[in-house]
């Protein structure tokens, strides 16, 4: 009796963590988020571009981030790039004098289309 009742909570533990893994772990999409996505023309303000990874509930993925490219459209002569982790997604921006509108495109294996993302600088 003592061998059946192992096998059935062994056998409900991997599908726990199956269900788990499935539902909460993996990334199905990304999100891109600039903060703040309006910034003033004088040589101080920072936007900070943020790629976060989307699970199947549309929560944020626990202890996971996503490997991305960031390419600039439009606009390079606007901003400097402070700080840059293509790694964990992070890109700081920095204005300069200039206003415009900064284009920056996210390219990450997790999305089907590349998100593009705009910055004004007004």
């Amino acid at each position: 009796m003592k061998i059946e009742y192992f096998i059935l909570v062994t056998l409900f533990i991997f599908i726990l963590v199956y269900i788990i893994h499935q539902y909460i772990y993996s990334i199905y999409e990304v999100k891109v988020v600039a903060k703040p996505d309006t910034i003033p023309p004088d040589n101080k303000s920072k936007t900070i571009i943020s790629v976060i990874p989307i699970n199947s509930l549309g929560k944020k993925v626990p202890f996971r981030s996503v490997p991305v490219n960031f390419n600039i459209i439009e606009g390079e002569n606007l901003i400097l790039t402070e700080y840059k982790n293509s790694k964990k997604g992070i890109v700081v921006l920095r204005v300069k004098n200039k206003p415009g509108l900064v284009k920056i495109e996210i390219i990450s294996n997790y999305s089907l289309f590349p998100n593009i993302i705009e910055i004004n600088v007004n």
